[in-house]
């Protein structure tokens, strides 16, 4: 290991080459190359942490880039590991960099996490959440939770090892995954990229703090930042053993399904094939709940477009057709508005297209 890198860290009071060694030989595993992860693996990687595991299935896209610096405008339509792992290498050639292009479930996740020393949650998915908190429980492995929801943030430092138990969990904090319809996200509400950075950096800061066994860790504490005021709150839980009795052995867990639940009245579409064949039927409407001002802009056939809040005012565009689908950005509000019309004509075949804009292929 080349020290002269790292020497102003390592001249750090407490740290030293000590604290030096321990980031080198350090195994992380991030969930997320996106806004979270595009700052958690770039400090990571520049302090020296050994070996760095990245999971994430998405390809970049333009929408992407204005938070998630390691990628530009060339690398559109890429696999955001390889570019990732490419863009980390050339910050520094001595780390051990493990990618793992795929979509992180409850039967692949255990044979990946075990590998590692720490786990940092930069998803942006409940399910992926939940299911991360509960292999690691189950593996006793610490876990780093953070996210961003318009202009605010949070971190906690979840299932670290104490004497003679373990700090509390993600579920004691959160006990139950909202429903599906219940769940914002960045394709819905936005986000600024800055607020990306500065919550990525809490979560690499405790990953740093906890290899190295620098500073206090946010365990059974919950931080939560505001962008607007730039208020920072550190609130307490305590450990409630929330974890389902039933996701004691790794038999268990592997059986169990992790999806948020959607309401019984809801019909979701999920995937493009399908989307299609309804569109090809007779009386079939596509409806885009989107603001007007959202992108991309739709012109097709068997379209139209009345935001979520319009759609009381403007039902009777809709009463003559026999079947309306849903659209947004993301899948919350197509959700909202199947279920409305499924009390409001509950003659009409109604449907959602969970995937949302992105994924519709005019």
């Amino acid at each position: 290991m080349d020290t002269t890198r790292y020497q102003r860290q390592i001249q750090l009071a407490n740290f030293g080459i000590e604290a030096q060694q321990k980031l080198s030989k350090a195994k992380v595993l991030v969930v997320g190359a996106g806004g979270l992860g595009c700052p958690v693996l770039m400090q990571l990687t520049i302090a020296g942490v050994g070996c760095i595991g990245i999971v994430d299935n998405d390809e970049i896209a333009y929408h992407n880039l204005h938070r998630q610096f390691l990628y530009d405008e060339s690398t559109v339509g890429k696999l955001k590991t390889d570019i990732a792992r490419a863009k980390l290498k050339q910050a520094n050639s001595e780390i051990d960099i493990q990618v793992y292009n795929l979509y992180l479930n409850h039967k692949n996740a255990i044979d990946i996490i075990q590998s590692y020393d720490l786990i940092i949650d930069c998803c942006d998915n409940f399910e992926t959440r939940y299911m991360l908190n509960d292999a690691c429980v189950l593996l006793n492995k610490p876990f780093i939770y953070g996210s961003i929801d318009a202009y605010q943030g949070q971190v906690s430092f979840c299932n670290v090892a104490l004497q003679n138990t373990r700090s509390a969990s993600y579920r004691d904090l959160f006990p139950q995954m909202p429903q599906a319809n219940e769940i914002p996200n960045c394709n819905e509400i936005g986000t600024l990229g800055v607020l990306c950075s500065i919550i990525g950096n809490y979560q690499a800061a405790e990953a740093i703090k906890y290899i190295t066994q620098v500073g206090d860790l946010l365990t059974n504490k919950l931080l939560s930042y505001d962008l607007l005021t730039h208020q920072q709150t550190i609130y307490t839980y305590e450990k409630k053993n929330s974890r389902p009795s039933n996701l004691s052995t790794r038999e268990a867990f592997e059986a169990y399904e992790y999806r948020t639940t959607p309401n019984s009245s809801s019909t979701d579409i999920e995937d493009h094939s399908t989307l299609e064949s309804l569109l090809q039927k007779e009386n079939v409407l596509l409806v885009d709940v989107r603001q007007f001002h959202e992108s991309p802009q739709i012109e097709a056939e068997k379209y139209i477009q009345i935001p979520l809040n319009e759609l009381e005012i403007e039902s009777e565009r809709l009463e003559n057709i026999e079947t309306l689908i849903f659209v947004c950005q993301g899948g919350v509000r197509s959700m909202q508005a199947q279920l409305w019309a499924s009390e409001k004509f509950p003659s009409k075949k109604t449907y959602y297209f969970s995937k949302g804009i992105d994924h519709i292929k005019f």
